[in-house]
C-alpha cells in the first residue's frame, strides 16, 4: 500500500513538472490577477499564447497571481526570439535582446526611464529591430524613434505575407490593422 502511494504521488510530481506552461484558455484575469480558473486561486508559473501549429509563440511568466514582467517570444520554430520585461501596465523596462532563428543576437539593450537605449549608446535608439527566419526572409520589423515605439511594427509569415501590423506614435497603439484573417 505505502509502495502504491509513493508511486503516485510520484506520477504526480512527474506531470506538474512535465507541464511547463498552461495556455490562456486554463486562466482567468480579473483586476489584474491570473487565476486558475478550475480553482480561481491565483497561478504561478508560465502561460503561453500559442501559434496555429501549436508551438509556444509567447510566454509570460507570473507569480502568485502578477506578472513577474518577464516575456520571451518565440518564432514559430521554437527558436527564441524576445526576451523582454513588462509591467502590469505593459511598459518597457529592463534589459530586451533580440535573436534571428539561426540563434544570432541581433540587438541588445535597456530600457531606461521608459526610452530604448542599445548596448553601448547612451542616446535613445533611433532606427529598426528585424528579427528573420533561418532562410534570411524578415519576419518582424519593429521601428523606435527618440528610443519610443514609432512608426510601424510588422510580422510576416515564412510567404512573406504581412500577418500582422501595428502602428505607434510615441509608445502607444494608433491603429493595428488585421491581414489575412483565417
Amino acid at each position: 500500500m505505502k509502495s502504491i502511494i509513493v508511486i503516485a504521488f510520484l506520477s504526480l510530481t512527474l506531470s506538474v513538472d512535465a507541464q511547463k506552461f498552461v495556455t490562456r484558455d486554463d486562466i482567468s484575469i480579473e483586476n489584474g490577477i491570473y487565476l486558475v480558473k478550475a480553482t480561481h486561486s491565483p497561478f504561478t508559473g508560465k502561460v503561453a499564447t500559442l501559434f496555429p501549429n501549436e508551438q509556444v509563440e509567447g510566454l509570460t511568466y507570473v507569480k502568485r497571481g502578477k506578472r513577474t514582467g518577464k516575456e520571451i517570444t518565440f518564432y514559430d520554430s521554437g527558436k527564441k526570439k524576445v526576451l523582454s520585461y513588462e509591467d502590469d501596465n505593459f511598459n518597457n523596462y529592463g534589459h530586451v535582446k533580440v535573436w534571428d532563428e539561426n540563434g544570432s543576437l541581433t540587438f541588445k539593450g535597456k530600457w531606461f526611464n521608459g526610452k530604448l537605449y542599445k548596448k553601448g549608446e547612451d542616446v535613445p535608439f533611433t532606427g529598426t529591430i528585424t528579427c528573420n527566419y533561418k532562410n534570411g526572409g524578415v519576419y518582424e520589423t519593429v521601428e523606435f524613434r527618440d528610443g519610443l515605439w514609432h512608426g510601424k511594427q510588422i510580422r510576416r509569415d515564412r510567404n512573406g505575407n504581412i500577418i500582422f501590423e501595428c502602428i505607434y506614435r510615441n509608445n502607444k497603439i494608433v491603429d493595428c490593422p488585421v491581414y489575412n484573417k483565417r
